[in-house]
């Protein structure tokens, strides 16, 4: 039985996010790649680029990590659904000027989520910047 290319396409995606979560990193960024380049899921491209970036990231290929993060800004400049997931991937590669600029992103699309990462112990690195004790006020959450 032949799959169609959007079925192929999901079961890439869910055997890639499992891969991932099992710490198999090299064989999800491998599928991540391949799901992309066939364009395998038309309209979940930058799902896919982001879990993309994340494994990179987790594996600790930080210069690819930052070269495909960059093409998502270029190739998603206004997508604020997708705005804390790019925050978290600065955060992770330690850029925090670009990971305040897509907070504030998200804090302008009104991302339900951003308490939750403010608590996060990865987030530590944000806490003394002005303009991160500036948003949590904003948002009515404690320094």
């Amino acid at each position: 039985m032949i799959l169609s290319k959007a079925l192929r396409g999901l079961v890439l995606l869910e055997l890639a996010d499992t891969l991932r979560k099992s710490n198999q990193l090299k064989e999800a960024v491998a599928l991540y790649g391949e799901i992309a380049e066939q364009k395998l899921l038309p309209g979940r491209e930058d799902e896919v680029m982001q879990w993309h970036i994340t494994a990179l990231t987790l594996m600790g290929q930080h210069r690819q990590a930052k070269a495909l993060t960059t093409r998502f800004e270029e190739k998603y400049p206004k997508n604020e659904a997708t705005a804390l997931s790019v925050a978290w991937l600065y955060v992770w590669l330690g850029d925090n000027e670009k990971a305040l600029v897509w907070l504030e992103k998200a804090f302008a699309a009104k991302d339900f989520d951003i308490p939750a990462f403010t608590r996060d112990e990865e987030t530590k690195s944000l806490r003394e910047d002005p303009r991160y004790k500036a948003m949590l006020k904003r948002l009515g959450l404690p320094e």
